[in-house]
């Protein structure tokens, strides 16, 4: 077991091993991947995380492969993330534990039928829900469509924020919405960097500062929590026109890790420039495998 992590405590929210590969290029690639091939793809993406520092690991597991051998072997805190469709295929060793959380993504292209499947489901085995919700524009003018309500009354209509709701993106959220979700046991993840790479939108952190937050990075690539605090940072100082209205200590707590532990991070004008690159054994080798196999796969 690797024990070099145990000073760390970050949390990655919200990570995809698959991120490696397009989304619009995944139904077709992975038919020709063996289920040794996919347990490299997992485990490349546990050890990118190890390197980074992350001790807690949101990983999206659609393709249920046990990560418990990998959780063991690399010291971490694994919890899968499934997405609805796939629910009633989930095995039984996944409802062992609390390590399983059940996500809704592209809510509004799901029927009514399906989504109080899921919250029925969902309610019955007590399972906590991650909603992408507010990520882009475009989502949310389809829901507020489609319901001919506001977005976040869909949800709350659904009885969703009645459980345990992590909330993804919530680049758009407005003032009122947020008003609204402070009734329930709301988390909010935030993915500044995969959201500037696909040009999702800006987020104002200043509406979020004294909520319950988290960071999570979606990439394998470039796991990296500082410089996702960073750009959060950065990008909410341009929409404010400002640079000092949050406590930069506030961006910390979004690493999971308290600013008075001793590994250096307390701010000190220039502690977002922090690299974590921890030594891992047998790593390289590792990655070469994995880009050798994509390359492969075309």
């Amino acid at each position: 077991m690797y024990k070099e992590n145990d000073k760390f405590k970050f949390a990655n929210f919200y990570c995809d091993p698959l991120s490696l590969i397009a989304e619009k290029e995944r139904q077709g690639k992975l038919s020709t991947f063996t289920n040794e091939d996919m347990h490299s793809l997992y485990e490349y993406a546990l050890t990118k995380n190890y390197k980074a520092g992350v001790k807690d690991v949101y990983c999206v597991n659609n393709d249920m492969i046990d990560l418990s051998i990998l959780a063991v072997k690399y010291n971490l805190n694994i919890k899968n993330i499934v997405r609805a469709e796939n629910i009633f295929k989930i095995p039984s060793s996944f409802l062992v534990g609390n390590n399983l959380i059940v996500e809704l993504k592209n809510i509004e292209e799901y029927n009514d039928s399906f989504l109080s499947d899921v919250m029925s489901f969902c309610a019955k085995l007590n399972l906590p829900i991650l909603i992408e919700f507010g990520r882009d524009l475009n989502s949310l003018g389809k829901l507020s469509s489609r319901y001919n309500k506001e977005p976040e009354k869909v949800l709350e209509d659904f009885g969703f924020l009645d459980k345990k709701c992590f909330l993804l993106g919530c680049n758009y959220l407005d003032k009122d919405a947020i008003s609204l979700f402070d009734s329930y046991d709301i988390e909010y993840i935030f993915t500044p960097l995969a959201d500037g790479e696909k040009g999702r939108g800006f987020l104002n952190f200043k509406l979020f500062e004294n909520k319950v937050c988290h960071i999570g990075t979606e990439s394998v690539q470039n796991i990296d929590l500082i410089k996702e605090i960073d750009f959060l940072r950065l990008e909410t100082n341009n929409l404010l026109c400002r640079n000092n209205l949050i406590d930069e200590t506030k961006y910390f707590k979004l690493l999971q890790q308290s600013i008075e532990d001793n590994m250096g991070l307390s701010y000190n004008g220039n502690s977002f420039n922090e690299k974590i690159d921890l030594k891992l054994e047998n790593f390289q080798k590792l990655e070469e495998n994995v880009l050798n196999l994509l390359a492969q796969k075309g």
